[in-house]
């Protein structure tokens, strides 16, 4: 009766857990590595000149807006003048291409902006009181309110491409608007006016 012989351990090798490289699974750590060895997934440049031209452009009316936000929170808290919001008017018409003189009393810019009605009046009335003496406007949130009717009352005015240059290159950014009634010649017409 021949031997019985077992197999030894060292003759059958145990199949391997580990696959072999071949067949392994792709490193998610290796599809994600820039040529550089760090980890992320590469941008395209136009990609990001394209953004930044974008970003730059929105710079000049988010100024604007700042300086709306700005008059609103100073005319609320009384820290603002009528004065203050009428060069927002004035403002607003250089942005939207409305010829207003710098020479110009409240009341002649007025006839030439000729928006908003009733809250355009007031506010001239407003800065024409303080063109007699320092007497401030007594409701300055109101007189905020009047600044955002006129505002509207001139885009609606404006030509829809104007109304787009208006917000995205607002010329009043790099035009000084003079103030009103810093000068003297400017007041003396201002209660010429009011007098007639």
């Amino acid at each position: 009766r021949p031997s019985e012989t077992w197999p030894s351990s060292s003759a059958s090798a145990a199949p391997s857990a580990a696959p072999s490289s071949s067949t392994a699974a792709p490193n998610l750590d290796d599809e994600l590595a820039t040529p550089d060895g760090a980890l992320g997934v590469a941008v395209p440049w136009q990609l990001i000149v394209a953004v930044a031209v974008i970003l730059l452009a929105l710079v000049p009316a988010m100024l604007r807006s700042l300086q709306r936000q700005q008059l609103a929170r100073r005319l609320r808290s009384g820290r603002a003048s009528a004065v203050d919001a009428w060069v927002e008017v004035l403002r607003t018409a250089v942005d939207l291409g409305i010829r207003v003189s710098p020479t110009e009393t409240p009341r002649e810019s007025a006839l030439t902006i000729a928006a908003g009605g009733s809250a355009l009046a007031s506010l001239v009335h407003a800065v024409e009181l303080e063109g007699y003496a320092p007497h401030r406007h007594r409701d300055l949130g109101g007189l905020w309110a009047d600044v955002r009717t006129v505002r509207t009352a001139m885009f609606a005015q404006a030509s829809g491409r104007r109304a787009l240059i208006a917000t995205a290159l607002p010329t009043s950014l790099w035009r000084r608007i003079a103030h009103p009634l810093t000068v003297q010649p400017i007041v003396e017409r201002t209660r010429a006016t009011v007098d007639v």
